[in-house]
């Protein structure tokens, strides 16, 4: 059976149920109130251990009753949490989800422990990380960490995977986003690792789509775009 390896968040969800969303400024009455474990990387974990999966999960909880209860979780259907680092002096992470009785939401995400994952913590635990078979990450912990783990596993890859696409997937346009201007030294200093003129591959037809979440993703920085040949 092959080794799966999650490397990601861990949150308490508390969900609280409201006939509709509330307005800015506006107080109403909500219908009931849960805590159900979550978390991106916690709910893959989870549903691997469900389905009998050999799985492991690296991340960070709180020394807390959340932390506790989200480790109790994983524990139950056969996820191994021994990497999960236990913090002490900073909560559990947390969403606070509102659902109305449409189906939509509204989610706040604290990050607590999520936040606080280290490159300390992937050393500790290269061992694991290089005898997975299938590692699963998210974008709920440091993106410097995501990125980190990326290189150690794929330490010469990325040329490969652009290679494939290109000559194997003629149906993608390739799209090159260029940081100008002031973007540079707050893109620098969010995150060290991430290149300044990036290349996306995205499906024909579905351009426009992309460059819109990319601009909300980087709704401060000077983004322009450039389709390439």
């Amino acid at each position: 059976m092959k080794r799966i390896l999650v490397v990601g968040s861990l949150n308490m969800d508390i969900v609280i149920e409201t006939p509709c969303m509330p307005k800015a400024g506006e107080t109403i009455a909500g219908k009931s109130i849960a805590q159900i474990p979550g978390g991106k990387g916690a709910n893959q974990a989870f549903a691997a251990g469900k389905l009998g999966g050999n799985i492991a999960m690296m991340g960070a909880v709180g020394n807390d009753e959340k932390g506790e209860k989200l480790l109790e979780s994983l524990k139950g259907v056969g996820v191994d949490i021994s990497r999960i680092e236990v913090m002490n002096d900073i909560p559990t992470g947390q969403a606070f989800i509102t659902v109305d009785d449409q189906g939509e939401n509204a989610i706040i995400i604290i990050a607590g422990a999520n936040g606080k994952v280290t490159k300390e913590l992937i050393d500790s635990n290269l061992d694991l990380i290089k005898q997975s078979d299938i590692i699963i990450m998210q974008l709920e912990i440091p993106l410097e960490i995501v990125g980190y783990v990326k290189k150690i596993v794929f330490p010469n890859e990325i040329k490969k995977l652009s290679a494939y696409w290109r000559h194997s997937v003629p149906y993608l346009n390739k799209i090159k986003l260029v940081f100008t201007g002031e973007s540079l030294p707050k893109l620098a200093s969010a995150n060290a690792d991430f290149p300044m003129d990036s290349v996306v591959y995205v499906p024909k037809g579905r351009i426009k789509t992309y460059k819109k979440a990319y601009q909300r993703k980087y709704n401060d920085m000077d983004l322009k775009w450039e389709e390439l040949k």
